[in-house]
């Protein structure tokens, strides 16, 4: 309003100027007529705006109208959404207040029927769970049993194989059956631990032979051949064996107390000790071999077991046993577990029962050992040594020489 009023002035301005501009010009000097067209076209140029002018007003008073308009017809709608929700909470109360008045009049019924039927429902679709479940059992019955006999025949097959691999072994053994440890062909370096413990284990066979498949596997340093070389050990000392009259058998058995003799478990301990206790009680004159090869085992086991529960068993082997010049270790190992714990007696007993004859080194180890109270009996032993070996050397010189 204030730019029309502006423009309204101008213009009355400008024809207050016109009307003085004529009147001079009638009083003083006449204008020509390209002056009045000028003017007469500054007059349209300025009508012209203010046309321009009235209608960017119309343009706002319109754009304020349909401002004014919108948020007249959001204050409506509003309105109306607050009137539809007052209007839906009234129809879902009064719904519900019929609901529940149907409930009370008959609604328990229905209920009841409902309910029957939802547990006909779940007792049908039990019952067919039931019915699946039952069929899942019976089909994994037939496989168990389909398996089982799948099973069966696997173990039989399996059987079968170890049988063709155990008389492939037979043979083999058979064949280098005097070869030792160092000229073992590749035959018998491949044979497999299983098929040569089969082989062992096959009682219907002599007992050279088995003793043969127990050297291969004592070589190859089998953990698998303790127990049953222990069980065939037993099989003989627990049994009434004629220890008299079957010395090549109680070779072999000492074999194969040897070929285990490298393990030194409380087992083996016990076992050897067990084995020693048995051999003396009955007989043991007959049976010298084994118990020899049984003492210097448990001696050799208990080297690191240190147990001195059996030294009264093995002090008692000392009069059966039959130590060779040859095993001179084993003797020096016999003379060091009784100076171990002291059994200065036993020592005696080994040199008056003659085990050092023929080893003077491990004699004169004994003699050492024997503390200051055997002091006597050294003495005597030394002299009497000492006569006997005058009198064979004058037995010697009286002979005639050729």
């Amino acid at each position: 309003m204030r730019i029309t009023t502006v423009y309204l002035l101008s213009i009355a301005l400008l024809g207050i100027t016109v009307s003085a501009s004529i009147a001079q010009q009638n009083q003083n000097v006449p204008k020509t007529d390209t002056e009045v067209e000028k003017l007469k076209n500054r007059v349209s140029e300025l009508e012209g705006k203010l046309q321009i002018v009235e209608n960017v007003e119309k343009m706002e008073l319109a754009a304020k109208l349909a401002e004014a308009q919108a948020k007249l017809a959001n204050a409506e709608f509003g309105k109306l959404k607050l009137e539809l929700k007052d209007s839906n909470q009234q129809w879902l109360i009064t719904w519900v207040i019929v609901f529940l008045a149907f409930l009370s009049a008959g609604g328990l019924a229905l209920w009841s029927r409902l309910t029957k039927k939802m547990d006909d429902l779940i007792t049908t679709e039990v019952q067919k769970r039931v019915n699946r479940f039952q069929e899942a059992i019976e089909e994994v019955d037939t496989l168990k049993f389909d398996l089982k006999g799948a099973v069966g025949q696997v173990s039989i097959l399996q059987g079968q194989l170890r049988i063709l691999n155990k008389e492939h072994a037979a043979s083999v053994l058979e064949t280098h059956m005097y070869y030792p440890p160092e000229e073992y062909p590749e035959q018998i370096k491949q044979l497999p631990e299983q098929a040569l413990l089969d082989a062992f284990n096959d009682e219907t066979r002599h007992l050279q032979f088995r003793c043969k498949a127990a050297e291969v596997l004592a070589n190859a340093k089998s953990a698998g051949l303790i127990s049953p070389v222990l069980k065939c050990l037993d099989s003989y000392i627990d049994s009434n064996f004629d220890w008299d009259k079957n010395y090549h058998i109680q070779h072999l058995l000492c074999d194969l107390a040897y070929y285990i003799g490298y393990v030194h478990t409380t087992e083996i301990y016990e076992t050897f000790k067990r084995f020693l206790e048995q051999l003396l009680s009955d007989k043991p004159e007959v049976k010298r071999f084994i118990i020899t090869a049984i003492t210097i085992l448990l001696v050799n086991t208990n080297s690191e077991l240190n147990k001195k529960d059996s030294v009264s068993v093995i002090r008692n082997a000392i009069p059966i046993l039959d130590i060779q010049s040859d095993d001179e270790d084993a003797l020096r190992d016999l003379v060091e577990y009784f100076n171990k714990f002291q059994e200065y007696e036993a020592i005696k007993e080994m040199l008056t029962n003659g085990l050092t004859e023929r080893m003077p080194e491990v004699e004169e180890q004994c003699l050492e050992l024997l503390p200051e109270q055997y002091s006597d009996f050294v003495k005597d032993w030394k002299n009497k040594k000492k006569d006997t070996n005058t009198e064979g050397e004058e037995s010697d010189e009286s002979k005639p020489t050729k």
